[in-house]
């Protein structure tokens, strides 16, 4: 898939009570729907949005429980990930986790000087059901 600009696509919020974070949000964004859940690390979390634009909301951990609010990290679609790879490791940045090849995105993250997390998404796939797919 071609985009011509990157966009930000998604914020990743930890909340204390997802349920009330996604009836607020349901009440002022009544076309938002939750686009698919689950559990990572025991924690329940929950991507809440468009095909296009989501939150990603999930429960603080629990050995942390003042990151209530936190925000873990803001995703980035871009053209092409090996490219932002290469300008952030030249630059001198680290990826923070294993570059991710699946089967209709690939993704990368990284930190910078602050500490702050972010993710780029390239999508290999034009088809919203495929894009937002969460089975590979």
């Amino acid at each position: 898939m071609k985009n011509t600009q990157a966009y930000l696509e998604h914020a990743n919020l930890a909340t204390p009570n997802l349920e009330a974070t996604i009836t607020f949000l349901q009440s002022a964004l009544p076309d938002w729907k939750i686009r698919g859940e689950g559990d990572w690390q025991g924690r329940r979390w929950v991507h809440i949005g468009t095909d296009d634009t989501y939150l990603a909301l999930s429960e603080p951990p629990k050995e942390h429980p003042e990151q209530n609010g936190w925000l873990n990290h803001l995703g980035f679609v871009v053209e092409n990930v090996q490219e932002v790879r290469d300008r952030l490791i030249e630059a001198g940045y680290k990826s923070s986790y294993q570059k991710q090849v699946q089967k209709h995105r690939i993704r990368d993250y990284f930190l910078d000087s602050a500490g702050h997390e972010y993710e780029f998404i390239q999508y290999l796939t034009a088809d919203a059901s495929q894009r937002n797919s969460y089975d590979d």
